[in-house]
């Protein structure tokens, strides 16, 4: 999908949206600050992250949860294990401590950071037992399959049960959808229910662009080739015209982060335009999404 329109990343626009996350991270509140600082990190700009965060957790360490985002980007800022692990084992104790009250951002944070809190004696039924999966035991899910080849196999495909069956509600399927593709490429015949299924969705259901987004996350070289890929990105594209609600905008720029080009530049910056100068906090995090997107697209088009 990547165009060669004669559109150019200039170095005023990678300045323009560096400026929107040093911003947010300096200027905003606990996660719109994690984001921006995780985005920085993510796009090569780790300057002042480290310093500002140490600052962080010396002010706000035994706050819940905002700590759980503090500690998860002190451990990306880290380059020695021997560091990281300082702050792992703080996410780690919030996780096994049956009191606190972060106990579902804990496990969350070490899903994304795939460190497993499971040992080799964990069974897939200690921790999910049949019926309807709340969030929590979908994080832990997600943590799950980091503890072995087959436990990731395993539990891709049952995030995918989840994500495309209509007998769960959408906080199920979209939680379930989100961790499917933090967990990366399907295989091609799984690819192939998620995409069937994206693609019989209603547009009017709230769940379609978390469907949209993973099915163009999560799509390997073969599936990239398809038409049904075609047609999910058209739709993917659609929705990013004509929707301006922060969730689905949230949603396509995550989708535009790992698989867009050029072409998605025009939007992204009219983006931009419309959510500058908004106040609410999903607007201004959604600006940090928009300056992600472009960094990466720029990154991975290499003009």
């Amino acid at each position: 999908m990547k165009s060669k329109s004669n559109t150019k990343i200039t170095d005023c626009l990678v300045v323009n949206t560096l400026s929107i996350l040093e911003s947010n991270m300096k200027n905003q509140k606990e996660w719109i600050k994690v984001h921006a600082a995780e985005f920085m990190l993510w796009s090569g700009y780790p300057d002042g992250v480290k310093e500002l965060f140490i600052r962080e957790e010396q002010l706000y360490g035994d706050i819940s949860p905002y700590r759980i985002g503090i500690w998860r980007v002190l451990m990306q800022t880290e380059t020695e294990l021997q560091q990281k692990e300082v702050w792992i084992d703080k996410l780690r104790q919030a996780y096994f401590d049956k009191n606190s009250t972060d106990r579902l951002h804990a496990i969350e944070t070490l899903a994304k950071l795939e460190v497993p809190v499971f040992g080799d004696e964990t069974k897939l039924s200690d921790i999910f037992t049949g019926g309807i999966p709340d969030s929590f035991s979908i994080y832990k899910l997600w943590n799950f399959a980091y503890t072995s080849d087959e436990n990731f196999e395993i539990v891709q495909e049952l995030l995918l049960r989840f994500s495309v069956s209509e007998q769960y509600d959408f906080s199920t399927r979209s939680i379930s959808l989100y961790a499917l593709r933090k967990l990366g490429i399907l295989k091609d015949s799984s690819w192939k229910i998620l995409s069937d299924s994206t693609l019989s969705e209603s547009n009017k259901n709230p769940i379609k662009v978390n469907l949209l987004t993973t099915a163009i996350i999560t799509a390997n070289n073969n599936a990239i080739q398809t038409d049904s890929y075609k047609e999910i990105w058209d739709n993917l594209l659609s929705l990013s015209r004509n929707e301006e609600k922060n969730n689905v905008c949230m949603n396509v720029l995550e989708a535009f982060a790992e698989k867009g080009g050029r072409d998605e530049l025009e939007i992204i910056s009219a983006l931009i335009d419309k959510k500058k100068g908004l106040d609410d906090p999903q607007s201004v995090d959604v600006l940090s999404y928009c300056a992600f997107a472009i960094l990466r697209i720029k990154h991975i088009e290499s003009f």
